[in-house]
């Protein structure tokens, strides 16, 4: 294993840093500190990536930008003060972008107030985008209740109407949809669904309720933070997380019983595998504390796995409490080796 990362943090003014890269095969070390000491990795490995942070192989494009350095404390409070980490940010903002070679796009970032034609406001008008867009997009944003907008997805240029929309008219993406997937933004082949919920912001006790009590929970908990990595085959590593300090050992449980709930299972799980059209499987998922195979197989022998293992989960596929609905389906078929076992 090899460590040749040159430049892949993207660092904004007063400290703040923040991964979303490509990230070379044989890379290590792949977690990044941010001001505090929040880490935060959330990466794409691809088979024959050297030495750069702007381009990957197989045609994808990111856009990252950076954070202004005044950042205003975050709008989504979860029970005992946890905060979530995808916030909207002071309004001026420092662009830092890493491009991959093609016609993908990824943007995670918080837009600066008078950007035209941004997919997504926050109240007093911050902006933030999650996005994967390919280049001729129809119809690719999502509105959320009082202003809030949000998108996270990866679209084929022939996609349309690709929102997806919660009950009380939030409205999230967050999708890889196939070459010639249409209008099918919240329902994979066999029906998995990908539950994802748009938070209103005066959530209380519990930000995300997945049907049997799973809670999702994409947050920044207290000031001390421990990694807490997933270490895949071949020594990659994904860390999507901010874990108080006294959770040990742990993926699944944050303190106060939350649960991370990035799922499209199957409503008896067997082999943890999600099938989307095409023969593309994804798990993103809690899986029952017993499986074995908790691996997902895509297509020619993708592999993805971010999930925690949660005790015993029946029937969690579709819903949420509210009907609240996402979809996450699986890469694009050109992709090649992009495995991860946990």
């Amino acid at each position: 294993m090899e460590e040749r990362i040159v430049g892949t943090t993207s660092t904004c003014e007063g400290g703040y840093e923040l991964v979303l890269q490509c990230l070379e095969e044989r890379i290590v070390e792949t977690t990044i500190t941010c001001e505090g000491g929040y880490e935060l990795v959330l990466q794409c490995l691809e088979e024959r990536i050297v030495e750069t942070t702007s381009t990957c192989d197989g045609g994808y494009e990111l856009v990252l930008q950076c954070l202004e350095e005044r950042i205003v404390e975050t709008t989504s409070t979860c029970e005992g003060g946890y905060e979530l980490v995808l916030q909207c940010l002071e309004e001026r903002i420092v662009e830092i972008t890493s491009t991959c070679e093609g016609r993908y796009e990824l943007v995670l970032q918080c837009l600066e107030e008078r950007i035209v034609e941004t997919t997504s406001t926050c109240e007093g008008g911050y902006e933030f985008v999650l996005q994967c867009l390919e280049e001729r997009i129809v119809e690719t944003t999502s509105t959320c209740e009082g202003g809030y907008e949000l998108v996270l997805q990866c679209f084929e240029e022939r996609i349309v109407e690709t929102t997806s929309t919660c009950e009380g008219g939030y409205e999230l993406v967050l999708q890889c949809l196939e070459e010639r997937i249409v209008e099918t933004t919240s329902t994979c082949d066999g029906g998995y669904e990908l539950v994802l919920q748009c938070l209103e912001e005066r959530i209380v006790e519990t930000t995300s309720t997945c049907e049997g009590g799973y809670e999702l929970v994409l947050q920044c908990l207290e000031e001390r933070i421990v990694e807490i990595t997933s270490t895949c085959e071949g020594r990659y590593e994904l860390v999507l997380q901010c874990l108080e300090g006294r959770i040990v050992e742990t993926t699944s449980t944050c303190e106060g019983g939350y649960e991370l709930v990035l799922q499209c299972l199957e409503e008896r799980i067997v082999e943890t595998t999600s099938t989307c059209e095409g023969g593309y499987e994804l798990v993103l998922q809690c899986l029952e504390e017993r499986i074995v195979e908790t691996t997902s197989t895509c297509e020619i022998g993708y592999e993805l796995v971010l999930q925690c293992l949660e005790e015993r989960i029946v029937e969690t596929t579709s819903t949420c409490e509210g009907g609240y609905e996402l979809v996450l389906q699986c890469l694009e078929e050109r992709i090649v080796e992009i495995t991860s076992t946990c």
